[in-house]
């Protein structure tokens, strides 16, 4: 295990006991970001934000670093720290347990480490580039269905709310079609073999949003790119990604993507 995936678990660890310490208060500072759908920030947000960038920057004073809560700009460093601090920040608020804390980092654009922690659910993943996938220690793989029809689809309840990601989410003829929130919690109940399959809206997801699951899923044998088959490019100038991306086991990948062709 390196250096690096080493600190980002004991800091992902602390950050996520700090995060618990909001999610049991009674008096949660929440404010409404504006624009997509019921898009929230709290307290929480913030301060698991900071924490995670104290620590980071203790230990890596050469690298970079990016979060959903601070102001973004393309850095010109070679290692990109990329965080989202409460993934799922609706849940978060909700009680659901179904949000997650990201700590992805990206070398020269291409993500090379993911520890995902979903702390009410005592879950805890992490992946290094070419190393394999873990969740609490433990070897994870994809599963290895082969076929859409037989598959399991996850997407996000906001389908009630948008009418273009419900289009995208029942455009393939999968054979069940769940609601799970977050992304982070989507993408690794992938990695981890639950589901085979789920599809994100173009301009929704942020790098931070997919980065650090993103390294879990592909160590765990899934794939994710975008609709023109293009993997994922980190630290770009736009934050966001212009096409939809799907998540996949692999072994579907090619057979979904023919629905977008």
């Amino acid at each position: 295990m390196s250096k690096r995936l080493e600190i980002a678990k004991e800091i992902g660890l602390k950050a996520g006991k700090l995060a618990m310490e909001f999610y049991n208060k009674q008096d949660l500072v929440v404010e409404e970001k504006g624009g997509y759908f019921e898009d929230f920030v709290t307290e929480a947000d913030k301060a698991v934000e900071k924490f995670i960038f104290k620590e980071l920057r203790k230990a890596f004073p050469e690298d970079d670093f990016t979060g959903e809560e601070s102001s973004y700009s393309q850095s010109d460093k070679e290692y990109v720290w990329i965080i989202d601090p409460i993934d799922g920040t609706r849940d978060f608020i909700k009680h659901t347990g179904n949000f997650a804390i990201h700590i992805g980092l990206a070398q020269n654009g291409t993500g090379v480490l993911g520890v995902v922690y979903l702390p009410a659910k005592n879950k805890f993943f992490y992946a290094e580039k070419n190393k394999g996938a873990f969740l609490n220690d433990k070897k994870i793989n994809v599963s290895t269905i082969k076929k859409v029809n037989d598959a399991r689809a996850c997407r996000s309840d906001r389908v009630k709310q948008d009418t273009e990601l419900k289009r995208l989410s029942e455009l393939i003829p999968t054979k069940t079609n769940e609601y799970v929130q977050s992304s982070g919690n989507k993408i690794t109940l992938i990695a981890e073999g639950k589901y085979e399959l789920t599809v994100f809206k173009q301009r929704t997801v942020a790098e931070w949003d997919v980065c650090a699951p993103g390294v879990i899923l592909e160590e765990a044998g899934g794939t994710i790119t975008t609709t023109d088959e293009k993997n994922l490019r980190y630290n770009k100038k736009e934050l966001d990604y212009p096409l939809p991306i799907i998540v996949s086991n692999n072994h579907i990948h090619k057979e979904v993507l023919e629905f977008f062709s």
